[in-house]
C-alpha cells in the first residue's frame, strides 16, 4: 500500500465524486511470488486506486479521462523506491474503470467492493446468505456476510453450499 502525502483527502475524494489528485495506491504484484505467471524476464504490477462510483459522480471515463488519470498514478508510483523509471519499463497496460465494472460484470454503479465500509454494513450487519423471506434463495459475494476478499468469499461459498445441503 502507498500512501501520499495526503491520504485521507485521496481516500475522502472518492465519496464526493472527484478523481484524486495525489492518488494513494493498492499494488499487488503477483510475479513477484510466482515468476511463472509472467516469465523470468518480465513482470506483472496491478495497480488499484480508489474512485468514485458511477451514482454520485459527474466523471466520464473517456480516453482522456483514463491517460491524465492513468498519468496521476504513474507519477505517485515514480516516488517509489525501485519504481522511478517505471514508465520506461511498461510492456502492456490495460484499465479497469467504474463503466468497466458496471458493464463487464454487472456490478451495480459499477461498484468494486459492494456495500460501503461503514460500521452498519460490516461483518453481521451484510445481508446473510440465506434469504429471510424466499425458501431456497442464497448469496454470496462481497456484498453479503462474512464479506469480501477473495478467501473470505470462498470460505463463503461453502458455507453457502453447507446450507443448501442442509436443505
Amino acid at each position: 500500500i502507498y500512501i501520499n502525502k495526503n491520504f485521507k483527502k485521496s481516500i475522502q475524494d472518492a465519496f464526493k465524486g472527484k478523481l484524486p489528485k495525489y492518488p494513494s495506491l493498492y499494488l499487488y504484484y503477483p510475479s513477484k511470488i510466482d515468476e511463472t505467471i509472467s516469465g523470468k524476464f518480465a513482470s506483472i504490477l496491478n495497480v488499484m486506486v480508489r474512485v468514485p462510483n458511477l451514482k454520485d459522480s459527474n466523471i466520464i471515463w473517456n480516453k482522456d479521462t483514463v491517460q491524465k488519470f492513468r498519468n496521476r498514478i504513474i507519477k505517485e508510483l515514480k516516488n517509489i523506491d525501485g519504481l522511478e523509471n517505471i514508465e520506461n519499463d511498461i510492456l502492456y497496460e490495460s484499465y479497469l474503470t467504474p463503466i468497466h465494472l458496471k458493464h463487464k460484470f454487472y456490478a451495480h454503479n459499477g461498484t468494486a467492493f459492494g456495500l460501503s465500509h461503514k460500521l452498519n454494513q460490516t461483518a453481521y450487519f451484510r445481508p446473510h446468505i440465506k434469504d429471510d423471506n424466499i425458501k431456497g434463495l442464497y448469496y454470496i459475494g462481497s456484498s453479503t456476510h462474512p464479506g469480501n476478499g477473495v478467501s473470505v468469499i470462498i470460505d463463503g461459498s461453502k458455507i453457502v453450499a453447507d446450507e443448501i445441503c442442509k436443505g
